[in-house]
């Protein structure tokens, strides 16, 4: 039996450093031969795989492997190739800055498909990583920059909230390096790094140094589990009981709480709500109940990116009970005005069936 060739998968934001991490990397692992895939979904002319290429040899060793690809197909093909070539150790991919790696992972996972399942009999994915640039996050995370990409499966050009890539960066990893944070305080360290906890509370968080320390990290662990991952809801596994509070951390009140009800919400009032939403709500997520024809709707906001998917049709006579249930992070978040802009959304009929919580401030470091 072929021995299988570990893969390990980095992304990132653009200029989050994830080009530097590899070639680090690369020249930790001298006894290691080893090879990079870059994957940057777009039309690629000739000079490009060039500059990629060049990129990479800079800093590593002339044994190194170094291939490009665009389209999924391309990046499929590649892999069986390395993966057929039998002294190579390991493969790192890097992601361009508006890839994210739930769509690769789900391609190889994928039963249905079975071109791209078979891959996994030489090769398993020894860890997705995204690189966090801890300088930029907050400026990144909170603008209405919008990030032009080719869809991984349809090919057509979309557009997607940069907050948006950020989360589905974040929460689509086993392993968060936030890098580029020497010239940030502590305390704000100490709040990215809880933000990135709340987003992603299965995930390793570690503060990058280089490569050779992080190699301790990397290298043959096997901890990316596909069916765990799976089962992950980000910020959503906690606690959701009757005695959730305000939780906050570090002097700019960064902090989270729950709001549950049951019953359901008037639309428009809801709607309305949500176009004025806080700016203080950096992130929310959860599911709600409408009065109107018993619909029930799914919000996934992040900074200024705001989604509320409504509830399949054939779905609807299946719900047994109406609920709501939407958790909120956030900068010194106005928890109560919150809840009572939120209850005034309720049904008058269902107002008398709200449940008990508590909200108040608690400092320290969770």
């Amino acid at each position: 039996m072929n021995k299988k060739t570990p893969v390990t998968i980095i992304s990132g934001s653009i200029g989050s450093g994830k080009t530097t991490l590899i070639n680090e990397l690369v020249s930790a692992s001298k006894d290691m031969n080893t090879a990079v895939i870059s994957h940057e979904p777009k039309p690629v002319t000739v000079v490009e795989p060039i500059g990629q290429v060049r990129k990479y040899k800079k800093r590593t060793l002339a044994s190194t492997y170094t291939v490009c690809t665009s389209t999924m197909e391309e990046l499929l093909e590649e892999m069986k190739k390395l993966a057929a070539i039998n002294d190579i150790d390991y493969i790192f991919m890097e992601l361009a800055g508006t890839v994210e790696a739930f769509p690769i992972t789900y391609m190889l996972y994928n039963p249905e498909d079975e071109d791209a399942y078979s891959i996994l009999e030489d090769i398993y994915i020894d860890n997705i990583v995204t690189v966090i640039d801890t300088t930029n996050f907050w400026l990144d995370f909170t603008s209405d920059k919008q990030i032009h990409y080719q869809h991984p499966l349809t090919h057509h050009m979309t557009e997607m909230m940069m907050a948006d890539l950020l989360i589905n960066q974040i929460e689509w990893c086993n392993l968060l390096l936030m890098n580029k944070y020497k010239h940030v305080n502590k305390e704000r360290i100490n709040e990215l790094e809880w933000f990135l906890e709340k987003l992603q509370p299965a995930g390793e968080i570690v503060k990058l140094d280089s490569g050779d320390t992080l190699a301790k990290y990397l290298f043959y662990r096997r901890t990316f589990d596909m069916e765990e991952m799976s089962k992950a809801s980000a910020f959503l596994g906690e606690k959701t009981d009757e005695s959730n509070v305000l939780k906050v951390v570090g002097e700019y009140g960064i902090g989270s709480f729950v709001y549950k009800r049951e019953g359901s919400f008037h639309y428009e009032r809801f709607r309305k709500w949500l176009e004025q939403l806080p700016q203080e709500i950096l992130r929310s997520k959860g599911i709600v109940s409408f009065s109107e024809d018993k619909k029930r709707g799914f919000l996934s906001q992040a900074g200024p990116s705001i989604t509320l998917e409504m509830e399949e049709e054939s779905s609807i006579g299946r719900r047994s009970e109406e609920k709501i249930e939407l958790h909120f992070i956030g900068i010194e978040l106005p928890c109560k005005d919150i809840i009572d802009a939120l209850d005034a959304c309720l049904e008058p009929a269902q107002e008398n069936r709200t449940l008990m919580e508590k909200c108040k401030d608690i400092s320290g470091f969770k």
